[in-house]
């Protein structure tokens, strides 16, 4: 049984789970779900996501910065020109 078939958690591609219904982390092991440690794959794997998840944090400000800077630039040239007449 895997996390899609009990509708809790997701499964990246080395089997860890992040298990919603219990609160924790498992590791499919291919003999069932085994509680405990992790497997130096899936802590390699954690880590990686983990630098991953960083630098997609550190992008999606630098996207939110431009966009809002963009943003501000437009409102002061629509204020510039006055009110649009319709």
């Amino acid at each position: 049984m895997t996390a899609a078939d009990t509708g809790r958690g997701s499964t990246t591609r080395t089997g860890l789970t992040a298990d919603t219904g219990c609160g924790g982390l498992t590791a499919d092991t291919g003999r069932g779900t085994a509680r405990g440690g992790l497997t130096a794959d899936e802590r390699a794997e954690l880590a990686w996501l983990r630098s991953e998840n960083t630098f997609l944090r550190a992008q999606r400000d630098v996207l939110v910065r431009i966009a809002t800077g963009y943003a501000d630039d437009m409102d002061a040239l629509l204020r510039r020109r006055g009110p649009v007449a319709h």
